[in-house]
């Protein structure tokens, strides 16, 4: 009989083959994703209204709905590929020895 594997059940233990220290993501489920849909539109709604209760200005709009984003996505691109091949080095090598790429 093959054994079970409990990590997926229990996100805070260490799956096969993980570095010491590093946690699986977790899935957040039906009601965690309603929850921030919930927020999301909650928030929405309240910047719309109070947009709508002023004047409409151009230049908020464009830094909220391209600017921040725009900036959010560099910023992804610049740090997340040197993390990804650090994790991608240590699977490679068979590094189990726990320490942890550098911030």
């Amino acid at each position: 009989m093959a054994a079970t594997n409990t990590t997926m059940n229990n996100p805070n233990q260490q799956a096969a083959g993980q570095a010491p220290g590093r946690r699986r993501s977790r899935m957040i489920g039906a009601v965690g994703t309603g929850a921030r849909l919930l927020v999301g539109l909650v928030l929405l709604g309240s910047v719309l209204q109070g947009e709508l209760a002023g004047p409409f200005r151009r230049a908020a709009w464009l830094l909220g709905l391209v600017g921040f984003p725009a900036v959010l996505l560099g910023w992804q691109g610049v740090a997340g590929p040197s993390r990804q091949a650090t994790a991608a080095g240590d699977r490679a090598a068979g590094s189990r020895t726990g320490s942890s790429p550098p911030a």
